[in-house]
């Protein structure tokens, strides 16, 4: 708690995908493709905020220093997933849902140098997170 989360998602599906088409008839045959592009990401953090990122966001290092790194998509929790849901029912294991939605912009080439865009397309995620708070005493 007040201590900021770092928010990302793998890196391993932020780049395009492409995908094609092909259609025959007795004149021959033509070929579309379309490719999607990552754009954004919207996180829904589970408290209640909202956190748009213009990239994947930065994994966190650990075997950096906290000083030597950094990221661009965050969010600090403010109080405890303490009353949230738990998967298990056990009330020790309370965890706010997060869920990260992908939109994606789309393009499309077809033949004879035709080409668009298409609606974007979202892909959604969720995964849970504990939130605790730690007090300590300084002398």
């Amino acid at each position: 708690m007040n201590l900021a989360e770092w928010l990302g998602v793998a890196p391993s599906i932020w780049h395009s995908v492409t995908t094609s088409a092909e259609a025959c008839n007795a004149g021959g045959c033509v070929t579309a493709a379309a490719t999607a592009t990552p754009a954004y990401v919207s996180w829904t953090t589970g408290d209640g905020s909202t956190v748009t990122c213009d990239g994947p966001g930065t994994a966190y290092n650990p075997a950096l220093s906290a000083h030597a790194q950094s990221t661009n998509c965050s969010h600090t929790y403010t109080t405890t997933s303490a009353g949230q849901p738990s998967a298990d029912g056990n009330p020790n294991d309370a965890a706010f849902t997060v869920t990260a939605t992908v939109t994606w912009t789309v393009a499309w080439a077809g033949p004879n140098g035709s080409a668009g865009v298409l609606p974007s397309l979202t892909t959604v995620g969720t995964s849970s997170l504990r939130v605790a708070q730690i007090e300590s005493v300084n002398n």
